[in-house]
């Protein structure tokens, strides 16, 4: 009876917080959600709902393009239809990563984690500079990527056997790459989370040859149905000068935590600046007290902030408009729990929490 009480609860609990997530992005995002196509939507919605046409040469996302159809089916034009279904993904998307923080466990003080978890979420859900995945129609494909992305990390860290986890994360991974290639380095993501957590090489290594191998399994089948490994796009791909690519660090660098504008240079010199405190602080946490987090959960996060950060590095991301923003949709997952790992266990009073909670939000819905 006590057992199904606690089940009772907890998924009474999961349904608020499903709820929560997904109301709340909808009100955030109400004043744009009559929003009309723009750009290749009308391409995309001419080839995909008129001539029903999913899968063309030189690209290979045939997940989005079927969720468009579905969409085309249900409301005809509509964009409250289309639109309605990329906040909801986003919403759900908030909701995982909530989840999966909890299971993460940055610290062992339980009422911490959860507050590193809700604060993680909200961050997200409001962060700014990745509305394109959120507010384009043919954005929804980050989105929709980072969701299964989310859904597989949860995966590794269920209680499923081992065999069952890396199967249910592989076939996440080979689904979201469906939808979008911002998750294309995810094995290497995945890798220094196990290895954060401490998981033993034997089993490290299963996990990266099921993921290697099913990114080998989605490429054939890519060069098989679109005749391109990188697609329209990745046709550029190490072809620039290496300078190029040290600007776009520094210019995604800068678009992570700054809005579009045109003076690079100033943006630039700014995000040096508040890069060079936020280290200081993230020195200042890591002390030998359990409730803190290690330098290895710091250092691994940063570390995967830069390997899901190497896609919009390749295709830069744009410092004048918030076009390319559905770039930086992956990376703000790992950036957002940087960033509220820093609030929790640095401001160690409730008021402090709250005011710079509010001001980071405040910050992020304002953008």
């Amino acid at each position: 009876m006590t057992n199904e009480i606690n089940k009772k609860s907890i998924g009474d609990s999961e349904l608020w917080h499903i709820l929560f997530f997904a109301i709340t992005t909808f009100l955030l995002y109400l004043p744009v959600i009559h929003k009309y196509f723009v750009s290749d939507d009308f391409k995309v919605l001419n080839r995909v709902c008129l001539e029903k046409t999913i899968l063309i040469g030189g690209f290979f996302r045939p997940l989005s393009d079927i969720t468009i159809y579905l969409n085309y089916k249900l409301g005809g034009f509509n964009p409250i239809v289309f639109n309605s279904f990329n906040l909801l993904v986003h919403g759900i998307n908030a909701y995982l990563l909530y989840i999966f923080c909890l299971r993460f466990e940055v610290t062992s003080d339980k009422s911490l984690n959860k507050q590193f978890a809700f604060i993680t979420s909200l961050l997200f859900l409001t962060y700014p500079f990745h509305n394109e995945g959120v507010v384009w129609l043919l954005g929804r494909g980050a989105s929709m990527s980072c969701t299964f992305a989310l859904v597989g990390m949860i995966m590794m860290l269920s209680h499923y056997t081992l065999l069952k986890r890396i199967l249910l994360t592989c076939s996440c991974y080979f689904i979201g790459l469906l939808a979008f290639e911002s998750i294309i380095f995810y094995p290497f993501i995945i890798l220094i989370l196990l290895l954060i957590k401490g998981i033993k090489r034997k089993e490290r290594i299963l996990w990266v040859s099921g993921l290697l191998i099913t990114l080998c399994i989605h490429l054939i089948i890519r060069f098989r149905i679109s005749g391109s490994l990188t697609g329209s796009y990745g046709s550029g791909f190490l072809k620039g000068e290496p300078a190029i690519y040290l600007l776009n660090i520094v210019k995604t660098a800068g678009r992570l935590i700054f809005p579009p504008t045109g003076k690079w240079h100033w943006l630039a010199f700014v995000y040096i600046a508040i890069l060079a405190i936020f280290g200081i602080l993230f020195l200042q946490i890591v002390r030998p007290r359990s409730i803190r987090p290690s330098m290895k959960v710091i250092k691994g996060l940063w570390l995967c902030l830069c390997i899901s950060c190497i896609i919009p590095v390749f295709t830069g991301v744009s410092t004048i408009t918030s076009e390319s923003d559905r770039m930086l949709y992956f990376p703000s997952v790992f950036l957002c729990m940087m960033f509220s790992m820093l609030l929790i266990f640095f401001f160690r009073n409730a008021f402090g929490k709250l005011l710079i909670c509010f001001l980071l939000l405040s910050y992020n819905i304002f953008f």
